[in-house]
C-alpha cells in the first residue's frame, strides 16, 4: 500500500506556512475492515463460531482483514475512490497526496498514511464538510488540529510559521539505550575523524546494540534533522562488524541530540521560490576512496529534502533529476 513520503508532508507544511491555513488530524478506526476482496481467500471458522458438525468447514471472505496479504492493496483502492468521489485529485508525484481545488481558486489537501490522515486548507468550512462527508462512508476519530503525525510533533506560530521536531521521539530513543542524563556535546561529530572498516588492534562492540542506535539515528536524520544526516550514514557503513571507533561518534550523537532535541525546521513567510544546494568531497572514503555527494533542498525558509550517499565519481546528475521532480511536486501543491 502506497503511503505518503515524509518528504511530501515536509512539502506540504512548507506551502501551507503563512497562509493561515488549518491542518487537522483524523484517524479510521478498523480502516482494513470496510474494503472488500477480488481474490479468492478462505479461512478457518474462528474460535467460539465453529458450526457444530461442520467443523472441518472454511470459510470465505468477503471483507479484508487485517494481517492479510490483499488488505493493503484494497484499503487504498476504497479510499481512493470515496476521495474521488468529492473531486479530489491525485498528485502525480505522490499517489497519497490528494487535491482539491474549488472554483475560487482554494485549495485543499488530504495526505495518507494507512489510517491516518491530515487534512489541510484556508477554509474551515469545506475542511468541515469533508469531515462530515468522511464520516459518513467511514467510522473516523476527530482528533482536531495536527499536532503529532508520524512521529512528528507541529507546533504553529503566530505569525503563520510551522515548526516541526522530533522532541519525545529523541527522548525515548535516549531512555532506550540509557543515554536520558548523559552530558552534552555541541557538535554531531568530530570533522577530523575518519571512519574505516574494524582493524585487528580495535576491540568489537556489539553489533546489534549499534545496529540499535544506527536505526534510530537515521528515522530522526530522514524524518527531521538534515544536520546529521551525513555522519549518520557514515556509520551506517559499518553495521556488520562495528568496533569501539564506531560506536563512539554513535553515542556521540546522541549527546548531541540530547542537547538539540526541541531544534527542528521551521517554515515560515514571507514565501521563497524553491532553492537547491549541494556539495562533494574527492575520495573521502578511507576504505573504498569513493567520493561523498549531498544535497539539501529549501522551500519558505526551511528544508524540505536532503540526502547523502558516496558515488564511484563527483557526479551531480542524479541530484539535478530529483531537484528537477521536487521543482514540479512544489509546482503541482502551489
Amino acid at each position: 500500500m502506497p503511503v505518503a513520503k515524509y518528504m511530501s508532508i515536509r512539502m506540504l507544511l512548507a506551502i501551507l506556512a503563512g497562509r493561515k491555513a488549518k491542518i487537522y488530524q483524523m484517524d479510521v478506526n478498523t480502516a482494513f475492515l470496510y474494503n472488500s476482496i477480488d481474490e479468492t481467500v478462505y479461512v478457518e471458522q474462528p474460535e467460539g463460531f465453529k458450526v457444530p458438525g461442520k467443523e472441518d468447514y472454511i470459510c470465505p471472505l468477503r471483507k479484508a482483514l487485517y494481517c492479510l496479504k490483499q488488505s493493503p492493496r484494497a484499503r487504498f483502492h476504497v479510499i481512493a475512490e470515496v476521495l474521488a468521489d468529492f473531486d479530489f485529485k491525485q498528485s502525480t508525484s505522490d499517489p497519497c497526496i490528494w487535491i482539491h481545488q474549488a472554483g475560487n481558486g482554494e485549495r485543499t489537501y488530504i495526505a495518507l498514511y494507512v489510517d491516518d490522515l491530515i487534512i489541510a486548507g484556508e477554509n474551515d468550512a469545506t475542511i468541515a464538510t469533508i469531515k462530515q462527508r468522511l464520516s459518513q462512508r467511514f467510522e473516523m476519530k476527530d482528533l482536531g488540529i495536527a499536532r503529532k503525525f508520524l512521529g512528528i510533533e507541529i507546533e504553529y506560530g503566530h505569525d503563520g510559521s510551522i515548526k516541526i521536531h522530533q522532541n519525545q521521539y529523541i527522548q525515548q530513543l535516549l531512555e532506550r539505550h540509557g543515554m536520558g542524563d548523559c552530558n552534552l556535546v555541541t557538535m554531531e561529530m568530530d570533522t577530523s575523524v575518519k571512519l574505516t572498516s574494524i582493524t585487528k588492534n580495535e576491540a568489537s562492540t556489539d553489533p546489534t546494540e549499534y545496529a540499535s542506535i544506527v536505526r534510530g539515528l537515521t528515522f530522526v536524520a530522514y524524518v527531521i534533522r538534515p544536520d546529521i544526516a551525513c555522519v549518520v550514514g557514515q556509520l551506517s557503513q559499518f553495521l556488520n562488524n562495528p568496533s569501539t571507533t564506531h560506536m563512539h561518534p554513535a553515542k556521540g550523537i546522541l549527546r548531541y541530540l540530547q542537547g538539540t532535541s526541541t531544534l527542528g525546521i521551521t517554515y515560515r513567510p514571507p514565501p521563497l521560490r524553491l532553492q537547491g544546494y549541494s556539495d562533494a568531497n574527492w575520495g573521502g572514503d578511507m576504505d573504498t576512496r569513493r567520493s561523498t555527494t549531498g544535497y539539501i533542498v529549501m522551500l519558505n525558509n526551511g528544508a524540505i529534502a536532503w540526502k547523502s550517499r558516496r558515488q564511484p565519481t563527483v557526479a551531480l546528475s542524479t541530484m539535478e533529476l530529483e531537484y528537477m521532480a521536487l521543482t514540479d511536486a512544489t509546482k503541482e501543491l502551489i
